[in-house]
């Protein structure tokens, strides 16, 4: 194949990582980017810059001077990184093949076997897996995250809906909600703080409270506040919300509605 493709290795072996390099070369893959480092750090490090453009492979060396490669391979799924993984090993153990896929390794190699046109057509097969779950994953949690607003509309179509993703610090509303303030979402942005630096300052510290309770110690958010409209004037409001974790239990989300009772007040 043609396309280029951004490379990682990871080895303290300066022989080794030359040999993979010229292997790759001479089976004819198309290197866009290729970058070595020696240790478990410098290959996060190196992961972390490149999060906005990754690296399509990653080349591991299961014996590394700073820790072992199978704590890399957890290290780098548990950042959920979207790299695909290659490990490589110099005793031929089905045990410990069986660890580095449960780690997070799309495939392994003995070092013994690497062969050029061996080593390419892995490259490319992890690459493509790689590319394919991502994308499932990415449909997956499109698929809930719509699932999730419908259930919000049928819980309360008078109600604004807002959807936090907690590690963007952006914020997602319906219309109901830019209603109830009186804006638009060009006017307003999508940063949190936004939101929040609307409601009224003697309400601001319970609300902060409730927020915090329901993200540390998942206690029910269901607050009443007053958030000010584009006329100046308050609006009594009622807000109650759900934060969701990912597998790893890390926030990452949180929907709610609010509810405009001002007329009842």
């Amino acid at each position: 194949m043609n396309e280029a493709l951004k490379i990682l290795v990871v080895d303290d072996d300066e022989s080794e990582r030359i040999a993979i390099h010229q292997g790759l070369q001479q089976a004819g893959v198309n290197l866009q980017t290729w970058v070595e480092v020696e240790t478990c750090e410098a290959a996060i490090a190196a992961l972390e810059a490149d999060e906005n453009d990754p690296f399509d492979c990653a080349i591991i060396d299961y014996q590394l001077r700073d820790g072992n490669g199978l704590a890399l391979l957890r290290q780098i799924r548990d950042r959920r990184f979207p790299t695909g993984l290659i490990a490589m090993t110099e005793q031929d153990d089905a045990n410990l093949a069986v660890e580095l896929i449960k780690a997070g390794a799309n495939d392994h190699v003995l070092k013994s076997q690497l062969a050029p046109r061996e080593l390419a057509r892995m490259v490319w097969q992890v690459v493509r897996l790689n590319r394919a779950e991502v994308l499932a994953q990415e449909a997956n949690r499109q698929l809930q995250e719509s699932e999730e607003r419908y259930r919000l509309v049928l819980e309360g179509s008078n109600d604004g809906i807002w959807d936090w993703y907690i590690c963007e610090n952006s914020v997602y509303c319906n219309d109901r909600m830019y209603e109830i303030l009186g804006t638009t979402a060009a006017e307003l942005g999508t940063a949190q703080e936004a939101f929040f630096r609307l409601i009224h300052e003697d309400d601001q510290e319970y609300v902060l409270q409730a927020l915090q309770s329901h993200l540390s110690n998942n206690t029910p958010f269901n607050v009443e506040f007053r958030v000010q409209h584009a006329s100046g004037d308050y609006r009594y409001c009622t807000s109650r919300g759900k934060a969701q974790r990912n597998q790893h239990g890390i926030l990452f989300r949180m929907s709610g509605i609010v509810n405009d009772i001002t007329q009842r007040k």
